[in-house]
């Protein structure tokens, strides 16, 4: 797994390559990663750019479910973008969808925190 981040006004985009399992979860930190993120208090909010994940296992979805509370009890906005067919089904089916939209774009999610600041 590959982690960068980048700032667009004040969201925090986050891109991801690979996939987000118990595996390479644990071995990149990524909880850790886009928690550092969130807790800087430097951005309204985070996207994740889903769109070079390959898969996400159960463990990935615990980790995203925790992640989203964690910018909610923040008063961060969060989002997804660019999932892929796969990793929607596997989002889909567990109810992820229902906790945070899933946009088909960054220009999308960017401008739905637009509209809420």
């Amino acid at each position: 797994m590959i982690l960068s981040d980048r700032q667009e006004g004040n969201t925090c985009v986050i891109d991801i390559i690979g996939e987000i399992t118990g595996t390479t979860a644990r071995n990149k930190n990524f909880n850790s990663y886009v928690r550092k993120q969130i807790e800087k208090g430097k951005f309204t909010a985070i996207a994740l750019n889903m769109e070079k994940v390959e898969a996400v296992d159960s463990f990935g979805l615990g980790v995203v479910t925790q992640l989203y509370q964690l910018a909610k009890e923040k008063e961060l906005g969060f989002a997804l973008f660019h999932v892929n067919k796969d990793v929607f089904s596997t989002f889909n089916l567990t109810g992820i969808n229902e906790l945070t939209t899933i946009f088909d774009s960054e220009e999308a999610a960017l401008a739905s925190f637009i509209k809420k600041d």
